[in-house]
């Protein structure tokens, strides 16, 4: 592959980053890059994606593509002798359903919540006035 001055900028900019941060510089980061450096990417790009355009250009003399294993619009750029990984964050401890109805305020929230438990089928069928929920609500 030839080195255009585009991917031999491209090239610069993931080193040094790299240098200065030990992280892999985003994609989402190179226009800001590129507009300090007054390089016109859109137009070396000729049409094609940014993301395509470091694909096809990455081999062992220019950088090294990572992308996220979950996050998959996360995608950097890493020297290519550098070995990357994203972290993967832990994924969030869910809290268990309670398996009983919560204790209720009111008749209207204990009617509401009984009535989720049907299926959509049997919900169509039903047909409450707003008024009885007014006054099912306002009973203490």
């Amino acid at each position: 592959m030839e080195l255009t001055p585009f991917v031999t900028t491209l090239q610069a900019a993931t080193r040094a980053y790299w240098d200065a941060n030990k992280r892999p510089l985003l994609l989402s980061n190179l226009p800001v890059i590129f507009a300090e450096l007054m390089v016109d990417y859109r137009t070396e790009l000729d049409g094609e994606t940014l993301k395509a355009f470091v694909g096809r250009t990455s081999d062992a003399a220019t950088y090294k593509v990572i992308t996220h294993p979950v996050h998959r619009a996360k995608i950097g750029l890493v020297p290519p002798e550098v070995d990357y990984e994203f972290e993967v964050d832990p994924e969030p401890v869910q809290e268990a359903a309670p398996s009983e109805i919560a204790p209720v305020q009111n008749d209207a929230i204990a009617l509401l919540n009984i009535l989720s438990k049907l299926d959509a089928e049997d919900l169509e069928k039903i047909n409450i006035p707003v008024s009885v929920l007014a006054k099912l609500f306002k009973q203490p």
